[in-house]
């Protein structure tokens, strides 16, 4: 069997199932989408950056939550088209991340090109 790269994305998403989606606004570029959400002590966000070239820094406000901890996975590839073949099934799979950092109430990433990324923020 085979990992797929749309496995993987849905192993990132799974900190969002019956969480409460959370309002946030921003300014980020049109090929940036992203989703807060919160459940039980532990806010999850999740970022995609679309663009084929340029990494995006994202800045995330919550001054209404106190952190103990974070921990981060990303997805990514260094090609357009990559994907899992039989001869190298973990070409593209999730791997902990770690460009990212959390001071004053505020979480800041740093997503390279044609990548995904969950922080799952403890302690909300």
């Amino acid at each position: 069997m085979i990992k797929t790269p749309t496995y993987h994305v849905f192993d990132l998403y799974k900190y969002h199932q019956d969480a409460e989606l959370m309002d946030t606004y921003g300014d980020t570029k049109e090929h940036v989408d992203y989703t807060v959400s919160k459940k039980d002590e532990r806010i999850a966000i999740s970022i995609c950056n679309h663009s084929l070239n340029s990494k995006e820094t994202i800045d995330f406000n919550l001054p209404d939550y106190t952190f103990d901890n974070a921990e981060a996975w990303i997805l990514s590839a260094d090609k357009m088209d990559a994907h899992n073949t039989f001869e190298d099934p973990n070409a593209v799979s999730k791997k902990l991340f770690d460009d990212y950092s959390i001071k004053d109430k505020q979480v800041s990433v740093t997503l390279p090109p044609m990548s995904i990324a969950t922080i799952l923020v403890k302690g909300a």
